[in-house]
């Protein structure tokens, strides 16, 4: 009798309990309607050139005049961006005299950890 409660309102076999998915955030949808925009004829262009080919071309035009930005973006869109150093300062001064001193300072950091999370 048990197994029978709230069989009724269980989810059908192949039903979902979010049909329309995770909602699509502004940043996404906008970035959707810039590709379709893209994709489509520029209007003042006499050659019928889509947005995408008219900007790649001012952007080519720019970087011929030395302009270091518009070279910069080129490479970063056709090569990739290079990997950025990440340096890191400081040093761990982790020397302890014995297994129970490592213990006991873990135990600490635990706690701390632990305190910061509940009072958030």
């Amino acid at each position: 009798m048990i197994a029978e409660a709230g069989k009724a309102t269980r989810w059908q076999p192949g039903q979902s309990g979010n049909p329309g998915g995770r909602p699509r955030s502004l940043s996404a949808r906008i970035s959707e309607e810039l590709r379709i925009l893209l994709r489509s004829d520029c209007p003042s262009d006499g050659q019928q050139r889509t947005w995408a080919e008219v900007i790649a071309l001012r952007l080519c035009l720019e970087a011929a005049k030395g302009n270091i930005h518009a070279a910069t973006e080129i490479a970063d869109r056709t090569e990739g961006r290079p990997p950025q150093a990440i340096t890191v300062g400081g040093g761990l001064d982790i020397a302890f005299s014995s297994e129970e001193e490592l213990m006991e300072r873990i135990r600490a950091l635990s706690d701390k950890v632990r305190a910061r999370m509940e009072a958030a």
